[in-house]
């Protein structure tokens, strides 16, 4: 039986792979798992656009070098494909640094049935984004302001009432968007896919092969437990430390507001922890450079020359020594 179920997925990959699909991780598997049968998902992504090329699908959005990334609409299928689970995330929120972080923690059982773990974390910078969406609306507005002929007052108001929109909602889903940002890190970890790809890579479907669970419901005990998992009462029968061991479950976070980050609010007695280095190497140069100004004074590590003589590498470097020091 095992045999007829590696030749199945073998040739199943085989097929998609003449047919050009993305094949993320394993591409041939050689072995049944104790307890398990492999399984393969496709997932298929929305990349459609409008006729002047602008994106009007729901699942990718443009990053650098002419690439698209995914939005957490298409990252939920690759958990749901990939049969990922999350722990409670553990969240961070900076006043001095104005930031609000989220660290995550996924796992998933691989081919050979041993559970994964990745971690990861992303951080959402409030001043950074701030001046990202107003230097955004300003370009807007001096286009609409010579097609339309608006006076400064008219366009003052139009900058101001979209950024103003623009941080409210920010500033109230800070924490759930840096959460969705470290999960899909950490998918893309776990499922060994790419950041970004090309729009042609990225119109062929993804194959996901995952393992679930090859239960013999001939099994009375068997049959029994997943009788009661069904119905929820899993845990009263066969509570952790007894029976059967502890399943992870997926947490769901309480939605959060942040006032924010304004605030000083912070875990309970911990420390606000630095953003990684990849977020904090999307900040703008200037936010950059203020972030290592007043990590020098308040971490007291010494900075090699003046922040502003700093190039990428260098700033890199040194945030990455602050990083460690913390």
């Amino acid at each position: 039986m095992s045999n007829d179920i590696i030749t199945t997925i073998n040739t199943e990959l085989s097929c998609f792979k003449d047919k050009g699909y993305n094949i993320p991780g394993t591409t041939v598997i050689t072995t049944k798992p104790p307890y398990f049968k492999p399984v393969i998902r496709i997932v298929e992504i929305d990349t459609a656009m409008d006729s002047k090329g602008r994106i009007i699908g729901s699942d990718i959005y443009p990053v650098t070098g002419g690439k698209y990334a995914f939005t957490f609409t298409a990252i939920k299928r690759f958990i749901d494909a990939g049969r990922i689970e999350f722990e409670k995330p553990d969240i961070d929120i900076n006043p001095e640094l104005e930031t609000v972080t989220a660290y995550v923690r996924g796992s998933r059982f691989d081919i050979e049935g041993t559970v994964r773990v990745q971690s990861d974390g992303k951080t959402i910078n409030i001043t950074a984004r701030e001046n990202e969406i107003t230097e955004t609306y300003s370009k807007k507005g001096d286009e609409l302001a010579r097609k339309e002929k608006w006076n400064d007052e008219r366009l003052m108001r139009y900058i101001d009432m979209n950024v103003k929109s623009y941080m409210i909602q920010l500033k109230k889903f800070a924490v759930e968007r840096a959460i969705s940002g470290a999960q899909a890190r950490v998918v893309m970890k776990l499922l060994g896919m790419k950041q970004a790809y090309p729009l042609g890579d990225i119109k062929k479907p993804f194959v996901v092969l995952s393992v679930i669970p090859d239960i013999d419901m001939e099994d009375q005990r068997i049959k029994e437990v997943v009788t009661l998992n069904a119905i929820g009462l899993r845990d009263i029968y066969y509570p952790v430390g007894n029976g059967l061991p502890h399943v992870p479950h997926a947490h769901v976070t309480e939605r959060k507001s942040v006032r924010a980050v304004s605030s000083g609010v912070s875990r309970k007695g911990l420390e606000p922890r630095l953003p990684q280095v990849e977020d904090f190497l999307e900040f703008p140069v200037d936010r950059q450079r203020e972030i290592l100004r007043k990590l020098a004074m308040t971490k007291g590590v010494s900075s090699p020359l003046p922040v502003e003589h700093m190039t990428e590498d260098e700033r890199r470097s040194f945030y990455e020594r602050v990083h460690a020091a913390a």
